[in-house]
């Protein structure tokens, strides 16, 4: 519940930039806009092969995906790789 509370309070104090940016997403090009989500959403399993790699045993594929999605989370929200070091 903690880190929901906090983004709630970010997103409350940022409100007009967030009100701004959704503006903008608005007028975006969906084609552009999908593309982007998409790339996006594929830097988590490229980082969990990255992280496969650098060890000698087999990981369980999908829990390896979502803490990389957890810790690129975490990291919105705390000091540049204190998020993911927490993770």
């Amino acid at each position: 519940m903690l880190p929901l509370l906090l983004v709630a309070v970010v997103a409350v104090q940022q409100r007009e930039v967030l009100a701004e940016g959704l503006g903008l997403v608005t007028t975006a090009r969906w084609p552009w806009l999908l593309a982007a989500a998409g790339l996006t959403c594929l830097t988590w399993p490229a980082a969990a092969c990255t992280r496969q790699g650098a060890v000698l045993e087999r990981l369980p594929g999908r829990r390896l995906v979502a803490t990389q999605f957890a810790a690129g989370a975490a990291n919105h929200l705390l000091p540049t790789g204190l998020g993911a070091s927490a993770v």
